[in-house]
């Protein structure tokens, strides 16, 4: 199974983009294909070969080539600046043509201007008319071109209908002057006059200025919907500074390999992943995770291409180059979703691809019908005319794809990556968030708070197989365990691990120094221990604490069991109201016991819990809330991938394993949580725009034929002239591509809460929370003297909230205090809160 992606070439519309599929479809070998007007590309799936497929689009009557692997945002970026020059030049020839042709055709005839006296005959001034419009289409000569051989291969399109219009009224206007010609040779200047009433050359001119005018609107519209992409690419310098042979030198990216050494100086952007062997500094990653304060850096920290250095040097190890790097992967995860099809496409696309044989079926029974109503041939051929240039399949065409492409772009600045459109639809359907607890709803970075071992252990030994068994897991509870050993200088990596299993939603296994040892929630004992168990007895208090307990095993003896704690996001409570808020039901599905999960359920605001889930009932449950509504599942480790897949949108946080990664159809870049909601925000605001531009060009299309037929004529004397039909269609595709952009100024920020129900509980929460019921807290005002910019003000926050006793911390380097409010003992937090600031290079004033 392989994928091709291809540049179209001649695509004009949706029709186009229509026929264009369908050829591909007709490949053999091919089980998907994606076809995006916007960026007149297509994506393939299936076993032909790209040759297969370029002559497929051949055969339709347009080119392609096959997608460079590096250049292909370059080269649509090339193509699309030419096309749109073309256009330019085009329409400023042609406009001057016509003005000049609107002042003999109209200034002459209307408003008496004056004209050389060889042009005082209708004769000579419709033979400079024919000349001047005949000038016009020559300029546009790739109209009808392009038209009637798409019209001879039985697949017209938007320019068949421009195309059979012009020439349609260029001909009648070209018979009436050899009429005229003829009764002026006969001395017939009455007949001349009447047949000299039938010169349509200004409507053919005026058809095709306002045509060409329309379309380079909307070239232009359309390149700002890729703008958000096109920025993410040119984050990347293409030259970087390598190290060589001791030597700094500035090479091309293309140049530079894995395992090379480059640096960062202050102000350089980073233009190759990197991982940071020497130096320190603070990093602006916002263009990728949307965080606006800076990342400190240090010796063992990644770098990702785009980042922007702002203090200190870095010295680093090229670690991902070309389509390897973080930057190239957003980038073209960013492009694909753009290039998908969102499901509300559907019916937009299928009438598209009949659209302009039913509008030119149309103008035919208006020509006929008029004509047997008793209209004369000039006015039904007007109205005729009329119906052809107005219709607009263009304007379906582009509803959803510029709404997607400019959606997925102001994910990507924002944090939020949408792996296809259709995902992004879903999102913004869904009824039910389902999370997943550690990691997720609360930080994924929990802290070893307790220790108990079993008779005859002692805690050194407990340490020991606990950091060695769990050292190869990618768990957080894991690490936490693994971090607490290397404070404790514990010995660990001097045990054989051997035959390592992950136990997914149950623990780990493995053999230390040949001896089977196993590590894990309580339900991977039980069987062998009863519930009254000592170790299992103390893990029900840590548990009503909400802490989380994992129980060792050494030789198939319980050797002990440790609690970890993990507290809920900053913003989590927030994030829950705010989902809420849009309507949305909340509920946590944990691996977690019942006492841990639903302690943290209630901090954050969650009603409904299901705990004790292994990653098969976990998918299961969601499979059973998706019976009723559409969910989103938001998980982030390995045990959460088959869950995420069973959603109706599967989202992976910032933290995300690469298999729940891969198994998410929506990621977050960012480790605010808040990011989330601006997803749901997001996919909401483009299915309304979607739905506004899908509405509106349909509705333009079903008053506007029936106004340009005629229709309206006898009931309230209102028609459109050819001429006034083209600059409403024209305008039509205009006005879809710039309510798209209106998404750009979309507001995904969060929704005001009120100050009372953000920073603390309720009666009843704090009731009924044992870890809370005997907690007091007050507040500190740290004067710190050395803040001098928003860098200090982050390593001074992020050296305050690290403290387990710190509830909250409000710092503020433009009053250089910080604003704390703490928990247990006020003396020894005084101490506490002083050595986290001054260990950050700050000094501390005084504490009030």
């Amino acid at each position: 199974m392989t994928e091709v992606r291809l540049n179209i070439y001649g695509m004009t519309c949706a029709a186009c983009a229509s026929r264009v599929e369908k050829s591909l479809r007709k490949t053999p070998g091919v089980l998907s294909v994606s076809v995006n007007l916007l960026q007149n590309a297509a994506i393939v799936v299936g076993q032909a070969s790209a040759k297969e497929l370029i002559e497929s689009v051949r055969d339709a009557g347009y080119d392609a080539s096959e997608m460079g692997k590096k250049t292909s945002d370059e080269k649509n970026d090339k193509d699309g600046n030419r096309e749109e020059t073309k256009l330019r030049n085009s329409l400023i020839f042609s406009s001057i043509a016509l003005a000049i042709l609107l002042y003999f055709s109209m200034g002459v005839s209307m408003l008496k201007f004056p004209v050389p006296s060889f042009l005082h005959n209708y004769g000579a001034l419709g033979l400079t008319e024919a000349l001047l419009c005949f000038c016009i289409i020559a300029v546009r000569q790739t109209v009808f071109i392009d038209g009637f051989r798409s019209l001879t291969r039985l697949s017209p399109n938007m320019n068949s209908l421009v195309a059979i219009g012009s020439a349609s009224s260029f001909f009648f206007s070209l018979a009436a002057l050899y009429l005229v010609l003829d009764a002026m040779e006969q001395g017939a200047y009455e007949t001349a006059q009447k047949y000299a009433s039938n010169f349509y050359f200004e409507s053919v001119g005026g058809i095709l200025v306002f045509t060409t005018l329309g379309k380079l609107l909307e070239t232009r519209a359309k390149g700002k919907t890729t703008d958000a992409l096109r920025a993410l690419v040119e984050l990347a310098p293409s030259t970087i500074t390598v190290i060589r042979d001791g030597v700094e030198t500035r090479t091309p990216t293309e140049l530079v390999q894995v395992g090379e050494m480059f640096v960062l100086r202050p102000g350089e952007r980073a233009a190759l992943d990197g991982i940071v062997i020497e130096g320190g500094a603070a990093v602006d990653e916002s263009i990728l995770t949307g965080e606006s304060l800076p990342v400190d850096k240090e010796v063992g920290s990644t770098i990702a291409a785009g980042t922007l250095n702002q203090t200190g040097f870095l010295r680093c190890k090229v670690t991902g180059v070309g389509e390897d790097t973080t930057l190239a992967q957003i980038v073209k995860a960013t492009s694909d979703a753009a290039a998908t099809k969102a499901p509300i496409a559907r019916l937009a696309d299928s009438i598209s691809s009949v659209f302009v044989p039913v509008v030119i079926t149309i103008s035919v029974l208006v020509l006929i019908i008029h004509l047997i109503l008793g209209a004369s041939f000039s006015l039904a051929l007007t109205r005729a005319v009329a119906v052809l240039v107005v219709s607009c399949p263009c304007a379906l065409g582009l509803a959803t794809p510029a709404a997607i492409m400019v959606a997925v772009g102001v994910g990507a600045r924002n944090g939020v990556l949408f792996k296809n459109a259709e995902a992004l639809e879903n999102l913004g359907k869904v009824d039910c968030a389902a999370f997943d607890k550690t990691g997720v709803i609360t930080t994924g970075k929990p802290k070893l708070t307790d220790l108990e071992v079993s008779p005859g252990t002692s805690t050194e030994t407990l340490l020991t197989l606990a950091a060695a068994l769990e050292s190869r897991s990618e768990h957080p509870l894991g690490r936490a365990v693994v971090e607490y050993a290397e404070l404790r200088a514990i010995d660990y990596a001097a045990v054989a691990v051997d035959e390592f299993t992950a136990l997914p939603g149950a623990g780990v296994s493995a053999r230390l120094n040949g001896t089977r040892a196993r590590a894990g929630k309580w339900g991977l004992f039980s069987s062998n221990n009863p519930e009254t168990h000592p170790l299992n007895q103390i893990a029900q208090k840590w548990a009503s604490e909400g802490k989380t307990s994992l129980f060792f095993e050494y030789d198939g003896k319980l050797v002990g069991s440790i609690a970890v704690a993990d507290k809920p996001r900053e913003n989590a409570k927030d994030v829950v109201s705010e989902l809420k808020s849009l309507g949305l039901k909340s509920v946590m599905i944990s691996g977690d016991s019942a006492l841990v999960a639903n302690v943290i359920a209630r901090q954050v605001g969650i009603e409904t819990v299901y705990a004790d889930a292994t990653p098969v009932e976990k998918e299961k449950i969601v499979g059973k809330i998706a019976e009723d509504a559409k969910i989103a599942f938001i998980g982030d480790g390995v045990n959460d991938a088959p869950a995420l897949a069973r959603a109706s949108v599967g989202v992976a946080v910032e933290s995300s394993t690469d298999v729940a990664f891969k198994a998410a159809d929506v990621a977050l870049l960012k480790t605010d949580l808040s990011t989330l909601s601006k997803a749901f925000k997001l996919s909401r605001a483009t299915l309304r725009n979607i739905k506004q531009n899908l509405f509106w060009a349909f509705i333009y299309n079903l008053f506007g034929i029936p106004l340009a037929a005629g229709v309206f004529e006898r009931v309230c004397g209102v028609a459109l002239s050819p001429t006034f039909a083209a600059i409403a269609m024209s305008m039509s595709s205009v006005c879809v591509v710039s309510n798209a952009l209106r998404l750009k100024y979309v507001n995904l920020n969060r929704q005001s809460c009120d100050a009372s129900s953000r920073l603390t509980q309720s009666e009843d929460e704090k009731r009924s929370s044992p870890v809370l019921k005997q907690e007091t807290t007050m507040k500190k005002t740290l004067v710190i003297d050395g803040m001098m910019c928003g860098h200090c003000e982050a390593r001074v926050q992020k050296a305050l909230d690290s403290l387990e006793f710190v509830v909250s911390a409000n710092v503020s380097h433009t009053t250089g205090k910080a604003i704390v409010e703490i928990k247990g003992d006020a003396e020894d937090a005084t101490a506490l809160l002083t050595k986290a600031v001054e260990e950050q290079g700050y000094k501390v004033v005084s504490v009030e």
